[in-house]
């Protein structure tokens, strides 16, 4: 089967499962991995599986959602092997787990690895970037920390199952030392109905984008290792006979790049867009992408991925769902489906040329762009969650008969 062919699959088969999400970032904090874990936790409850996310425990009054959560201690005194298994038995007095699933290889999958192998539980662990890629240039990843790289390597000596966002993290998983007998192709989602494309010109005009002016798009908190300011560079290095173009960089602290704009006297043609606020909805959750996001990649043309390691950004599969043509640095985790999918251009990291140029052709070529535009959308729905579910419900069906007939 091909690595899209889990995500095909849609509907084949239905069964009930309870599944023990294990993370160490959980609402109400906001971040990639945080909100991953909630949408496939939410969309696995709603195909009637009993979901129970463990995770660090809070302060604040626990959001409402459809399944359960329970929090575990999370302080240097108490050792998080213990507290990690105390939650997930928490969980199972009642209903004992049929599968564990952590979120992360450090520390999650090393903190309830020792559980599941005691209580005969099979854990799948999903890899999301700096626990299994790395970029030294910028002392990224937690394998160049000498402990760590000891204890996810033990780890994916002992696992029999793992996810993988891109063939590139599936290399370094056996890199470090998977050898189980489970891989399973698994990308971040998005929601689909978020976007809505038929408001596309009168987005435009809201935005005060011309009509004749090809947008580009980057969203992304400010970070070395997400690349903004190498996108930047490309831009300055961008012809000026190209037709007529602009660019919108929108995230968490971007206002950092506005001196290296004016440097590059970009400030005509750069417009920031920095700490959007979170829209939440009616139960306190975030709402990702926000309206406001989505509305802008739905006005725009061109979607810039520059970040230069990393896992399945979610940003991407808004993007796709957006039906933008990308750009993309080749370690970045969501290259793949970009490439396979022929919905963007993939270059190599940190080849500020090379992104500049693959910038100018779809710049330059309307056809391409409208064709990189129709395959983004037909792309789409298997990255929405919902069918992600159904994609985990397979794999989950997959480790279990195989856990069923070795028993």
């Amino acid at each position: 089967m091909s690595r899209f062919g889990l995500i095909a699959i849609l509907g084949a088969f239905s069964f009930f499962v309870k599944i023990a999400i294990v993370t160490d970032h959980f609402l109400p904090r906001i971040g990639g991995a945080e909100y991953a874990s909630h949408c496939l936790a939410t969309a696995l409850a709603d195909r009637g599986h009993q979901i129970t996310v463990v995770a660090p425990q809070l302060k604040k009054n626990e959001p409402k959602t459809n399944y359960s959560i329970i929090r575990y201690i999370n302080n240097r005194f108490f050792p998080s092997v213990l507290a990690r298994s105390i939650a997930v038995a928490t969980s199972g007095i009642f209903h004992k787990p049929d599968i564990i699933h952590a979120q992360l290889i450090a520390p999650a999958g090393i903190g309830i690895f020792p559980y599941s192998r005691f209580m005969n539980i099979p854990l799948l662990v999903s890899p999301q970037g700096a626990d299994i890629h790395t970029f030294p240039a910028m002392n990224y990843g937690l394998l160049l920390n000498p402990k760590y790289q000891f204890k996810i390597e033990s780890l994916l000596k002992r696992l029999d199952a793992v996810t993988y966002s891109s063939r590139l993290m599936k290399k370094l998983l056996y890199v470090h030392g998977f050898r189980g007998n489970h891989a399973y192709y698994l990308p971040n989602g998005t929601v689909t109905g978020r976007f809505h494309h038929q408001r596309r010109q009168q987005l435009r005009r809201s935005f005060g984008f011309a009509d004749d002016s090809v947008v580009i798009v980057a969203v992304s908190r400010y970070s070395p290792i997400k690349g903004l300011v190498q996108f930047v560079q490309a831009l300055n290095r961008l012809p000026s006979n190209l037709p007529r173009w602009q660019a919108v960089i929108a995230g968490s602290n971007v206002q950092n790049l506005a001196p290296q704009i004016e440097e590059a006297g970009l400030t005509a043609k750069v417009r920031l867009i920095p700490n959007l606020p979170f829209e939440f909805d009616d139960s306190g959750i975030p709402i990702i992408p926000s309206p406001a996001i989505a509305d802008l990649l739905i006005a725009s043309d061109i979607y810039a991925a520059p970040a230069l390691s990393g896992g399945f950004e979610l940003s991407s599969a808004d993007a796709i769902a957006a039906g933008l043509a990308t750009v993309i640095f080749d370690e970045n985790g969501s290259k793949d489906f970009i490439e396979d999918t022929s919905a963007g251009i993939v270059v190599p990291t940190n080849d500020i040329a090379a992104f500049a140029n693959a910038l100018s052709t779809i710049i330059i070529n309307k056809q391409l762009r409208s064709t990189m535009h129709h395959n983004a959308l037909l792309a789409a729905p298997a990255l929405d969650w919902k069918a992600i579910a159904q994609s985990v419900e397979l794999i989950y069906q997959s480790i279990l008969t195989t856990q069923g007939n070795k028993a």
